[in-house]
């Protein structure tokens, strides 16, 4: 890579046999200082005439200082003065005319200076180093010279630099830092010392603001901080006896008697970026802000001992840039871009153009990322492609590149028609778009990059106008490298081409993301026609589609709004191939039971039994979890039509049949008898005793347990306790039938005497005594104990008569608690009738005495449904009343804080000494 360009300057600007000693160029204007302390002052012109640059020198100033010693140091300053140190004599003259400015000031005993102020004509700060080891800060003017700082050092300063308040100085065996602070105080701080076995003449620059550079053993350019003396960069490898440096940011310029060698600060793999060669190098000249092309430059002259100059021009760094993106060095050229774009915008020259430019550069260098992150032999070799991944996708992006310019790069992913024209190219596209051409590895590793882009970037400033391209791009790539990821994709807002999607998706086999799709578009018909497709034909089969299941939900879902109708051909078709596996179709709908029922009736008889077994178990549920739940006169019809149903299934597979389908059905219908609490059992009793009359005793002995059932649900429990217990034998399923009961004593006592009494006591008389040592049988021992033989041992009959003498017990005893606890009631509210204020020995009630909280009058057609009944004797309910704290009749219904006290004693017999409410009572 080349970051300058070399020209000759001119030749014979001294004439012999003077020899050139020291020069310094300002802007267009050139001194020169000989051995013979003459001084020739020029100016220059740069001519370019297409692709050539030629030099034009001007008219010639010259002047002699007398002192036949060399000139060792110049300097233009910007107040059009010229500072000349000859023979450690400084002096200063006025240009153009080279007359001594200042009073005619000439300083002694001077080693080195640099210009620190220079915006005053008539005034001038210097930084001088004289041989009394001092570094000195003078203010030179028309009158005597003012001192300003003194810095005392412990050798004489050869070179130094200054940075605002800090200072980089070179000693015969060591580098210093002074670092002044603006009280006066200084520090200084030892860099590094200066090996006398191997003598280096010390060399100091400054490099940027804040940063020297300066020259140490075994040739190395040490960067040092004015902060603090530390070293931010790697050191540079210079040439040996280097003679001269100049700091050009970003380069370092080294000149010795042989090369002129450019390094860069940024690149530190490769630090020496050019080389020239130079005949006899002596010394190097910078020029800052030289106008080149509209724009400020900068122009490096190069001093020979033989006299001749030569003058080294920067490339753009656009030229350098572009060379560099050329040879693969992506990361070397970002740096020199993003130096020289940081550099313009610092210097407030930054333009829409050079930004331009720069996008340019960062689509290339993403272009060129991108060719390595794709190369097959980069991953055969084991090398990462993750790093150039993601800085090709950082500069395409931050690059600004046209999308359609990556997508087009593989074929089929751009929609057949653009919306806006295409720019320009950038450079490396069509290198790129070659080499995926000719390998397949590489495609295949493009597309995978362009996936992440697109899944990362998809609605950004990256994509702008271009979603639509994006989105119909992203699913394709989607659907060929992660198909799983296609049906999110899909319904997150897909903005794509439909009808190029669609078909990529046809051609390309994903047949399940092609009917996704078209449901996404509101086309539920196509989409169910290829889910179809994909159930009945097996060889078109998609890894990706869930199966039958995914296909059922999605039917179910179709029910709530079915204005096209593909509910029920849909629903049909799943259940002709399974209907016990898609009964949920129908019973997640959400359609009314007796539409489907009408509509399975017609079309799907088989699947109407299930349908309605499903349906009405899960009402059954319901009812369990709810007791209080209605059914309407619809549950009760749905609920025959299922018990008529499994009658049918259960004539059609052989009421005597031995089959598992057989035994099922029926172990269904009589689990549905016992839950269900709905159904028309007369009707269903019909039907079960004709189906009992035509089928042979062995069937319809199998079916006694159902007519046991429906017998005791028509209310004929006597007959179904008969059933169970004369025709099965099973007492225990007559035990739970009586218990089932709201009032089991009576059926308890009717299941006793079938078993005590008639032709079957005996078969029956141990069951029968097995049912009453039960401890939760409630039969009265007075009327089962008469059924008994009379010779019947006691003994088998203990538990039942310890139970039922502590029941009877337990009755007379709590009958008398509650007499006891009437009479307690009936005397606490007499005695607080009797305390009353107001209470008088009798109340009269009238037609048109009224209550005292309702304002009702007090009338015997509307009594009181909270007032317990009264005693033989007693006031009618409808006048029971009672007096407030004021001596105010009142309702009883009106008070309710009295009916909780009232209902609890309202139980007692009626042999107690009166109820709890008549001592509040009175008669009108």
């Amino acid at each position: 890579m080349n970051a300058y360009e070399f020209l000759f300057f001119s030749d014979n600007l001294i004439p012999s046999p003077d020899k050139l000693t020291a020069l310094d160029v300002l802007r267009k204007s050139l001194a020169l200082g000989t051995n013979s302390s003459c001084i020739y002052l020029f100016t220059f012109e740069l001519i370019e005439v297409g692709t050539s640059v030629e030099f034009s020198i001007g008219p010639v100033q010259q002047k002699s200082l007398g002192l036949k010693k060399p000139i060792v140091q110049l300097e233009i300053c910007d107040n059009k003065k010229l500072v000349v140190l000859c023979d450690n004599l400084l002096q200063v003259l006025s240009i153009p005319s080279l007359e001594v400015s200042y009073n005619a000031t000439k300083l002694k005993n001077v080693t080195s200076f640099q210009v620190h102020n220079a915006l005053y004509e008539k005034s001038l700060e210097l930084y001088i180093g004289t041989k009394k080891k001092t570094i000195v800060l003078l203010q030179l003017g028309d009158s005597k010279p003012q001192l300003i700082r003194e810095i005392s050092l412990p050798e004489v300063p050869l070179s130094f630099r200054v940075d605002g308040d800090a200072l980089c100085v070179g000693l015969w065996s060591r580098y210093l830092l002074v670092n002044c602070a603006p009280d006066g105080t200084q520090q200084q701080q030892e860099l590094f010392s200066l090996d006398d076995g191997q003598r280096v003449t010390p060399l100091v620059e400054l490099v940027e603001k804040g940063e020297f550079l300066v020259t140490g053993m075994n040739n190395l350019g040490i960067f040092v901080s004015a902060k603090d003396g530390s070293s931010r960069r790697p050191p540079l490898q210079l040439d040996s006896n280097t003679l001269a440096l100049a700091c050009a940011s970003p380069y370092v310029l080294s000149l010795n008697d042989e090369f002129l060698t450019v390094h860069s600060g940024l690149h530190y793999e490769r630090q020496q970026v050019q080389t020239h060669s130079v005949n006899g190098g002596l010394s190097l000249a910078l020029a800052r802000e030289f106008a080149r092309c509209g724009s400020l430059s900068h122009i490096v002259l190069i001093a020979c001992q033989s006299g001749d100059l030569q003058a080294a021009l920067p490339l753009p760094w656009y030229s350098q840039v572009e060379q560099m993106l050329r040879e693969g060095q992506v990361d070397e050229a970002m740096r020199v871009a993003e130096h020289a774009r940081q550099s313009a915008s610092d210097a407030g020259q930054s333009s829409p153009e050079l930004l331009a430019k720069f996008r340019r550069i960062q689509q290339a260098a993403g272009l060129a990322c991108l060719r390595r992150a794709t190369s097959a032999a980069a991953k055969s070799a084991g090398q990462s492609v993750a790093e150039d991944a993601q800085k090709a996708t950082q500069y395409l992006v931050e690059g600004r590149i046209d999308l359609r310019h990556l997508l087009g790069l593989c074929p089929g992913l751009l929609p057949p028609s653009g919306s806006v024209e295409l720019p320009a190219p950038p450079d490396g596209l069509s290198q790129l778009a070659e080499l995926c051409r000719a390998e397949p590895d590489r495609m295949n590793l493009l597309k995978a990059f362009l996936l992440e882009l697109l899944f990362k970037y998809r609605v950004s400033r990256f994509t702008g106008d271009l979603r639509r391209e994006a989105d119909t791009a992203l699913l394709k790539l989607c659907s060929e490298l992660r198909p799983g990821q296609t049906e999110t994709l899909i319904y997150s807002e897909l903005d794509c081409d439909s009808a190029d999607c669609l078909a990529f998706l046809a051609s390309s086999g994903r047949h399940h993301a092609r009917a996704l799709l078209l449901r996404s578009l509101g086309r539920s018909a196509e989409a169910c026609q290829v889910w179809r497709q994909l159930l009945d034909d097996s060889e078109a089969g998609d890894p990706q589609f869930p199966g039958v299941d995914y296909f059922a939900e999605y039917v179910t879902t179709l029910a709530a709004a079915d204005a096209d109708g593909l509910f029920w051909p849909h629903a049909e078709y799943l259940l002709a191939k399974e209907p016990e596996r898609h009964l949920r179709v129908l019973t997640g709908c959400g359609l009314p039971p007796s539409d489907i029922v009408t509509r399975l009736e017609s079309r799907a008889p088989k699947a109407l039994l299930l349908y309605l077994e499903q349906h009405l178990l899960l009402l059954l549920d319901e009812t369990d979890r709810e007791e209080d739940r209605k059914l309407d006169g619809g549950d009760e019809r749905l609920h025959t039509r299922l018990g008529a149903l499994y009658l049918d299934a259960i004539e059609e597979a052989g009421v005597d049949s031995d089959s598992d389908a057989a035994a099922s059905l029926r172990a269904r219908l009589l689990t549905f008898l016992r839950r269900s609490k709905v159904y028309r059992a007369q009707f269903l009793l019909g039907r079960l005793q004709t189906l009992q009359s035509r089928s042979g005793d062995s069937g319809a002995s199998l079916l006694l347990p159902h007519l046991a059932e429906l017998r005791a649900r028509c209310g004929d429990i006597d007959g179904a306790l008969r059933v169970l217990l004369l025709d099965l034998g099973d007492c225990d399923a007559a035990a739970e039938l009586c218990s089932a009961q709201s009032n089991p004593g009576p059926y308890w006592s009717a299941l006793l005497a079938i078993c005590l009494s008639g032709e079957h006591r005996d078969r029956l008389l141990g069951s029968a005594v097995r049912l009453l040592n039960r401890p939760d049988v409630p039969a009265d021992g007075a009327r089962v104990l008469p059924l008994l033989p009379a010779n019947y041992p006691v003994g088998p009959l203990r538990p039942f008569l310890c139970s039922a003498l502590r029941r009877a017990l337990h009755r007379r005893r709590s009958a008398c608690l509650a007499k006891g606890l009437a009479v307690a009631a009936q005397l606490t509210l007499s005695h607080q009738l009797a305390s009353l204020p107001n209470c008088r020995s009798s109340i009269s009630l009238t037609e048109t005495t009224r209550c005292a909280v309702c304002n009702r009058r007090f009338d015997e057609s509307s009594p009181s449904p909270s007032v317990p009944s009264t005693s033989a004797g007693a006031a009618p309910a409808a006048l029971a009343f009672v007096l407030t704290s004021t001596g105010q009749p009142a309702h009883f219904r009106c008070c309710p804080w009295l009916h909780e006290a009232t209902a609890a004693n309202s139980n007692s017999t009626s042999s107690s000494a009166g109820s709890p409410t008549e001592a509040a009572k009175t008669s009108a």
